[in-house]
């Protein structure tokens, strides 16, 4: 949930009380299917010449 709140992992870490960040990300965080598309979008806008209208 805080993941999908856009919360700074580091923020998570400290919420969820774990010493280390490395538990933190390889067990709370992961992809979520719409932050990929978006994050493509993205970069295909950065990259890819927009259409003339």
């Amino acid at each position: 949930m805080l993941r999908s709140l856009k919360v700074d992992v580091k923020v998570q870490q400290e919420l969820l009380r774990h010493a280390d960040i490395r538990t933190t990300m390889n067990l709370y965080t992961q992809a979520i299917p719409d932050d990929m598309r978006e994050a493509n979008s993205q970069a295909a806008r950065m990259v890819l010449p927009r259409k003339p209208e």
